[in-house]
């Protein structure tokens, strides 16, 4: 993260949804991959791709989503627009 801005991330978008290398990790080890996420409820963890925003108010972000299921491991990941 610079300066409030995730420089990387759309770049990373493909390779984690379409590959099964991120699928096998543990949650722990997607953390450490990954980085700490921007958001967590539950077993979901939200990583931010993009947003579009007009002064403070957010119009349009784009998340990565990732289900861990009850032993933590990953169930699925979505993209959220």
């Amino acid at each position: 993260k610079q300066e409030g801005i995730y420089p990387f991330r759309q770049e990373m978008v493909d390779a984690i949804l379409y590959t099964d290398t991120i699928r096998s990790l543990s949650k722990d080890e997607l953390i450490q991959h990954l980085g700490e996420p921007d958001r967590k409820n539950g077993n979901y963890l939200y990583y931010k791709i993009s947003s579009t925003k007009m002064g403070n108010w957010t119009l349009h972000e784009n998340n990565l989503v990732i289900k861990l299921d009850s032993l933590k491991d990953v169930e699925w990941i979505k993209l959220h627009q």
